[in-house]
């Protein structure tokens, strides 16, 4: 069942403007989607669910990638602007936790989305469900080894605090026991990127990002956590 006041919070704090939630085609961007793509080898053609796709943050970065996903939020404000944005794309208003499981995905991805679900075991059951057999799911989530998490949500326009805590969490082995419970199989994690957005955006620093993300003595710390796992 629902946590109808947890699903209300949720959104009330979605529905709220925040910038970064309303950008797409930059370096930051473009790079996590990359990321995403060429880590499970997303190519045309394939089904595609993203969850918690907002207003196409990752969505049309991914698009310009040549992968095309259906994009699923409980907010109709961001799906909406997606839509502005982008007519052409699928979008389905949904909670996560109930996917319709008459359809069947290749893969499921997310950006940002894991730290917030109230029952993670209960909704990457759901996404279990959706997903065919020997189909993949690929997240990226904060990594809570990272000062800037704690800090973001005190000097970014409307983010809270309560509502973003939730990173604290994203630990390996307290996902990877969620992941299994789930039934998901050959659960691995790996950690990149290196700078917030602002020096990510422009050229040299998106060059940086590349290179310091490579020293073995920061991969403790690197800010995102790319979060794979397997059904079947």
């Amino acid at each position: 069942m629902i946590n109808k006041d947890h699903q209300s919070k949720q959104l009330k704090y979605f529905n709220i403007y925040q910038p970064h939630l309303y950008t797409d085609l930059n370096n930051y961007n473009l790079k996590l989607a990359s990321r995403v793509k060429n880590s499970i080898q997303l190519s045309p053609g394939q089904k595609i669910l993203e969850v918690g796709a907002g207003a196409g943050r990752f969505s049309l970065p991914l698009k310009s990638l040549g992968v095309e996903v259906e994009a699923l939020d409980f907010s109709e404000v961001l799906l909406d602007e997606l839509k502005k944005k982008d007519p052409q794309i699928k979008v389905i208003r949904s909670d996560i936790d109930e996917l319709d499981d008459k359809d069947k995905y290749d893969t499921v991805v997310g950006f940002y989305v894991l730290h917030h679900l109230e029952n993670l075991e209960k909704s990457l059951a759901s996404m279990f469900r959706v997903l065919k057999n020997g189909g993949e799911i690929c997240f990226v989530e904060p990594n809570p080894n990272n000062l800037l998490y704690y800090i973001q949500p005190f000097v970014s326009k409307n983010m809270s605090w309560n509502e973003e805590k939730g990173f604290l969490k994203m630990r390996s082995d307290y996902l990877k026991t969620e992941f299994e419970k789930a039934g998901f199989t050959d659960f691995k994690i790996t950690k990149f990127g290196f700078f917030p957005p602002f020096v990510v955006n422009t050229s040299l620093g998106l060059r940086l990002d590349n290179l310091l993300e490579k020293f073995p003595p920061f991969k403790p710390f690197l800010p995102f956590l790319l979060i794979r796992a397997g059904k079947g």
